[in-house]
């Protein structure tokens, strides 16, 4: 009905705000699979969740394959961080694995810079970084932002540790 339609968006508008309230620090996801495979990426979604030994909740728009699983931790905790990053990391490659992508709608960022070859190919990412190379040619715009560079992993694991601090 059209008012059980309505109870489920402001259910959903109001989950992040939700999820602020039962842990200090989350991360929201962002991966896209093809809707016929949303059972798996969910199924997934619930074993990196043990596997990690980080609690998830699944938020999506299910009609475009979107999801946007909120990853609960502790930023203060040093293993919570990096079990949360490596359940995004796991997460994220498993929509490549369902035939997805590593962004729905917002973007890859310094987070998922490391996965553009696993979406991409070394060889696409290479005639990208060549069009870069020729637009920016004094390499002034969004160094490490756009393309993955040798210092990608080093940056990730740079941010985990400063959220990490006490």
């Amino acid at each position: 009905t059209a008012d059980e339609r309505a109870l489920l968006w402001k259910c959903r508008k109001m989950a992040v705000g939700a999820v602020g309230r039962i842990s200090p620090s989350y991360i929201i996801q962002d991966g896209v699979v093809p809707r016929t495979r949303l059972p798996e990426i969910i199924r997934q979604i619930t074993r990196i969740s043990a596997k990690h030994g980080i609690r998830i909740v699944n938020v999506a728009h299910a009609g475009d394959g979107n999801v946007h699983p909120i990853l609960l931790f502790d930023e203060r905790d040093r293993d919570s961080v990096r079990r949360a990053l490596a359940a995004g990391k796991e997460l994220l490659e498993q929509c490549i694995a369902l035939g997805g992508s590593i962004t729905a709608e917002h973007g890859i960022g310094i987070e998922k810079i490391g996965l553009m070859e696993a979406l991409f190919g070394k060889e696409n990412l290479e005639v990208i970084g060549r069009l870069r190379d020729a637009l920016n040619p004094a390499a002034r715009l969004g160094l490490g932002k756009v393309l993955p560079s040798p210092d990608a992993p080093k940056i990730l694991e740079t941010v985990g540790t400063c959220q990490a601090q006490p």
